[in-house]
């Protein structure tokens, strides 16, 4: 018959109290500080709160996410009580009493996944982006587990946070509000590989931790406490990244990555591990697309991309009103005009970009970009793209407040990819303005010129066909933009516009901007 081992010393006399019904916050406190930290990291706490809402199963006390001596107390009458209640938090009891039991066949399901499942070696993997799809923007995150199985064989097996996305109708809409279910799964990642690689045209680069065998040993018994049990997932708060960020903190708390904004991306996790000196080494498994870009030795580098939040403030000039500023926040992500190495693809996912403008005779916010997804593909090593977007906008010539909803879709080819690149871009949809809906189609033509040395500009003129005459108030427009990065932060444009106005003096917009990105 099994007999459960005993911790020892305070954490022993700690725990006992805490079992016993003492769980005032100087009990608790009184345990070690290095327990405490490796139970909450356990638990997924960032702060006071764990990143897990309280309503999942994972948790054993109501309060469990806000209060970890009660899930601690929770966790040790569930353990006292059930000879095999290791079996579905190993890692829990492993941290409390310091080792396993020796029998495992008492616990079916972990015994297969301990004989199939090795793990010598762990390596975190970052899928690029899939430019036709929304819920793919900022890529996505995972870990693999290389190892020998109880076979000898070596074998990998990719764990990642992800969205539960079946008979879900309208689920982009659900990964904005937050209100989707997540799970973590386990998979063989060659069949990982053949999907993102094959399938979805996504490159894969893998990094390789630096974690000691003990740290390995304790994620391994985390990984399986956690694939049975559903946690909310949200795109921006508590997506693939901020999952795989507390996975690993679990075992090497030390490393948690925490932004300003408290959102965390692919890239900006993967970026943070290579800042903190944890990889070892890097295997890039390059979609076809992709491995032209590198074969060609064009920029092509997720390490290199800018941090994923931009807010700018500059001078305007507009021919009606004379100064005044504009302002524009960009929450997440990219933007095709904005020089930028680290690829040489030209693309653009935004997501609640705001924009506004102040003259001393009014001030106005003048568009809400809701999410815009578009693409230029290089037409010699990319496949045609479908571009979209929704947007809030306000009449180009008006001086109120209303913004009206915007919806289009569109495609575009770009006939080079770096230096001097010519393009080419239709775009169609529906507007709703103040007299109803108005059908559009735009086409518009442009050359940017990029090098690392001067930033990027780009030149274009687009004409509007409408059924209501115009599209905003206006026929047709042409534009010039130059962006150039100046720090690792900041950024400076210089941008022009032209309006071409109906029965009306058309209209100038002349704007130098300064951009931070955080």
């Amino acid at each position: 018959m099994f007999k459960k081992p005993k911790p020892c010393g305070i954490l022993l006399s700690a725990l006992m109290a805490l079992q016993a019904g003492d769980i005032s916050a100087a009990s608790y406190n009184d345990l070690p500080e290095s327990f405490r930290t490796g139970w909450e990291a356990l638990l997924h706490y960032n702060g006071a709160e764990s990143v897990i809402s309280g309503g999942s199963s994972f948790f054993l006390s109501p309060n469990g996410n806000t209060a970890p001596d009660l899930e601690l107390e929770s966790t040790m009458d569930f353990l006292e009580k059930n000879p095999k209640a290791w079996c579905v938090y190993p890692a829990r009891y492993y941290l409390i009493y310091g080792r396993l039991p020796e029998d495992f066949s008492v616990c079916p399901d972990f015994y297969e996944y301990s004989r199939n499942i090795g793990i010598e070696k762990l390596s975190v993997v970052f899928a690029s982006e899939d430019e036709t799809s929304p819920i793919s923007t900022m890529g996505h995150v995972f870990i693999v587990l290389e190892g020998k199985n109880s076979r000898g064989l070596t074998k990998r097996h990719n764990f990642g946070f992800v969205a539960d996305t079946e008979g879900s109708a309208s689920l982009f809409w659900n990964f904005l509000t937050g209100s989707i279910i997540g799970r973590y799964t386990l998979t063989p990642y060659d069949d990982t590989i053949y999907r993102y690689i094959s399938e979805e045209h996504r490159t894969l680069w893998e990094y390789e931790l630096n974690l000691g065998p003990d740290e390995l040993r304790m994620l391994f018994l985390h990984l399986y406490e956690l694939k049975t049990h559903k946690i909310s997932y949200s795109f921006f708060t508590n997506n693939c990244a901020t999952g795989l960020n507390r996975v690993i903190a679990a075992v090497k708390p030390e490393i948690a990555y925490s932004s300003a904004t408290n959102i965390v991306t692919p890239v900006e996790y993967v970026k943070h591990i290579n800042r903190q000196n944890l990889t070892s080494g890097i295997i890039i498994r390059p979609s076809e697309t992709d491995k032209l870009y590198l074969e060609k030795e064009l920029p092509l580098n997720p390490l290199k991309s800018p941090p994923t939040s931009r807010i700018s403030a500059g001078y305007l000039y507009d021919s009606r009103y004379g100064s005044g500023m504009s302002f524009d926040f960009l929450p997440l992500y990219s933007d095709l005009h904005e020089d930028s190495s680290y690829t040489s693809k030209i693309n653009q996912s935004q997501f609640l970009r705001i924009s506004a403008e102040i003259f001393p005779e009014h001030a106005r916010i003048t568009g809400l970009r809701i999410i815009d997804i578009h693409s230029l593909p290089n037409i010699n090593y990319e496949k045609f793209k479908i571009n979209f977007g929704l947007d809030l906008h306000s009449d180009v010539t008006g001086t109120g407040g209303k913004l009206y909803p915007d919806l289009h879709t569109g495609t575009g080819i770009a006939f080079s990819s770096y230096g001097f690149i010519p393009y080419i871009e239709t775009d169609g949809g529906i507007h709703y303005e103040k007299g109803g809906a108005n059908f559009y189609a735009s086409l518009t033509g442009g050359l940017m010129y990029r090098s690392g040395s001067f930033g990027r500009m780009t030149a274009y003129a687009r004409s509007y066909a409408a059924t209501e005459n115009d599209y905003r108030g206006f026929k047709s427009a042409i534009a010039l933009i130059y962006s150039k990065q100046l720090s690792e932060n900041f950024w400076l444009k210089i941008n022009g516009e032209h309006f071409f106005i109906k029965n009306s003096s058309n209209l100038t917009k002349i704007g130098t901007e300064i951009s931070f990105r955080f």
